[in-house]
């Protein structure tokens, strides 16, 4: 996956990515270089074939720290 073009689809940045998937913004940069891990690549393609939006994204994880 290249994760700048999907981060740019999204309309996300490098940290809003990070923010929004609950990582450092370097690790973000790092998925940029080296590939996302596969859970943050099955998120992302989710969201670029609009099946889940940030907002759902932003819900699981309040329900995950709840």
């Amino acid at each position: 996956m290249d994760v700048r073009k999907a981060l740019d689809h999204l309309n996300l940045t490098q940290v809003g990515a990070a923010e929004l998937l609950g990582h450092n913004p370097r690790t973000a940069r790092r998925w940029v270089v080296g590939g996302p891990p596969p859970g943050v690549a099955i998120i992302l393609q989710l969201m670029l074939d609009g099946k889940i939006t940030a907002a759902d994204v932003e819900a699981a994880r309040e329900r995950a720290r709840a």
